[in-house]
């Protein structure tokens, strides 16, 4: 079967989830469609006709809580989707699983995916670096993966032929320290140009004092320190960032990087 439009739909604060789903997107068609729900929840309707790639991260081993608040008015009707998530070398834990039960639950027919490692992003998070870019070695995993649920697609005649989707579980790990990283703004430093506020998906930054941040809601993802202009913002504490990078040193290559 031949789509008639594909969408790449994500969550994505830091651009990895985005990018990896744009990517995968524009195999199924030249001109996919790209539909970012960071910031906003979006509203929209999808046929047996389309084809949707979900793209979101890993967050402590599993989605975003908050992803499912931004996807909820986005529903199919035996849409065939394929699933994206990334995650930094540690590992993706239920993420593939929780994105296939709510995909279902939405309406779609999930028939494909992947977990994408790559750089974690709570350590790759510096000023001015905007939304994260693909990898080399990303854009060739994402590539493969790509041509084979192709494949799988063009043998169908219709969205009830494609075959079912069990998706994995990452391995368990004995500790999670990205829990407890956040992020801090040096007052002294910022201009107030409204950037990280704007940013933050969710809203644990006041526009009127962009300086301060809630630290209750913050859950380190990366996304204000990637876009300060001056460099105010920054993700702590080194402890925790110190574990994460042990951890990785100690196993990430066997995680996929």
């Amino acid at each position: 079967m031949t789509p008639e439009r594909a969408l790449a739909l994500s969550y994505s604060p830091t651009g990895t989830s985005a990018a990896a789903a744009r990517r995968l997107a524009s195999v199924f068609t030249h001109d996919p469609e790209a539909v970012d729900t960071t910031r906003h929840p979006v509203a929209l309707e999808l046929a047996p006709q389309d084809l949707v790639v979900l793209g979101a991260p890993v967050h402590d081993a599993g989605l975003p809580r908050e992803m499912a608040a931004h996807l909820s008015g986005i529903r199919g009707t035996f849409t065939p989707a394929v699933l994206v998530v990334t995650y930094g070398s540690r590992s993706f834990g239920t993420a593939l699983q929780d994105l296939d039960t709510w995909a279902r639950r939405q309406g779609f027919l999930p028939f494909a995916g992947f977990a994408l490692a790559g750089p974690h992003s709570q350590l790759t998070a510096a000023p001015c670096a905007g939304p994260a870019t693909l990898s080399d070695g990303q854009e060739a995993r994402l590539g493969t993966f790509a041509r084979s649920a192709l494949e799988t697609l063009d043998r169908a005649e219709t969205v009830f032929d494609l075959p079912g989707f069990e998706p994995p579980l990452g391995p368990a790990l004995p500790d999670h320290p990205e829990r407890d990283v956040k992020t801090s703004c040096d007052p002294d430093l910022c201009i107030g140009c409204g950037a990280c506020p704007a940013a933050c998906p969710r809203q644990c930054i006041p526009a009127e004092e962009p300086y301060l941040t809630n630290l209750r809601r913050c859950n380190g993802c990366g996304a204000c320190v990637r876009i300060c202009p001056v460099g105010a913002r920054e993700l702590e504490p080194e402890t925790a960032l110190a574990a994460i990078r042990a951890s990785l040193g100690l196993d990430g290559a066997a995680r996929g990087e």
